[in-house]
């Protein structure tokens, strides 16, 4: 998909003036091993991005270098609310694999936006929101123990990314020591939960590669952690 299709079915109930503001004031940003210098980017810049394809995770970093996992960012998912906002939830951000993203410039559209973009402006409002909410929802998650842990969040991402396919649940995540991070658990930890609820028959996931996880009985699982 190219940029201003991209644009255009984001933001598909904005005028024609502010879809060419934001085409005109955005560039495209393909992320791969080769082109990594977006990892030593900053929070706190003159631009916002939006995730058009793959993962970026944001997180924190306590005094012994240990990663602290905020949130997983899928397709349409917006960071750079620092800028933005002047706040900052997260000091770093990495991509998984590969990458797309739309690459916002706010500086220049900072002083009209509300008047000029008021659908840019509505998004950025309403994810933000959605941030703060995600995050004390992962910090209620991570007060459990184990085991609740990792079903728990199994639920959070299943409800933001799965989607629905013969009667079961799938989302793909990066990988089991990405999931172990963001469960606060270890890897070891992670990998006998997940083995035991498929030997309870809840889920199916590849053991080698981690890309896919199928809750296959949602409402079971729900109620039984949730």
């Amino acid at each position: 998909m190219d940029k201003l299709s991209f644009i255009k079915k984001l933001f598909y109930d904005a005028s024609d003036k502010e879809i060419q503001i934001i085409n005109n004031l955005s560039s495209i940003i393909e992320l791969n091993y080769n082109n990594n210098s977006f990892k030593k980017e900053h929070n706190l810049t003159n631009y916002m991005y939006i995730v058009i394809e793959g993962f970026i995770k944001l997180y924190n970093k306590n005094k012994l270098e240990s990663e602290f996992t905020i949130d997983i960012l899928g397709p349409g998912d917006f960071f750079g609310e620092g800028a933005i906002l002047d706040i900052e939830l997260y000091q770093f951000h990495t991509f998984f694999g590969e990458a797309k993203l739309l690459k916002i410039d706010f500086k220049e559209m900072q002083e009209n936006m509300f008047k000029d973009c008021p659908m840019l402006s509505n998004f950025i409002f309403t994810e933000s929101l959605n941030r703060i909410r995600k995050i004390t929802q992962r910090m209620c998650i991570l007060l459990e123990e184990s085991e609740v842990k990792v079903a728990k969040s199994i639920i959070f991402l299943a409800n933001i990314y799965g989607t629905r396919e013969n009667g079961y649940i799938k989302f793909s995540f990066p990988g089991q020591k990405e999931f172990a991070l963001f469960a606060n658990c270890s890897r070891e930890t992670v990998s006998r939960i997940l083995n035991k609820f498929v030997s309870l028959n809840l889920i199916e996931y590849d053991r080698r590669k981690f890309t896919e996880i199928i809750i296959k009985d949602y409402g079971s699982f729900l109620n039984h952690y949730n």
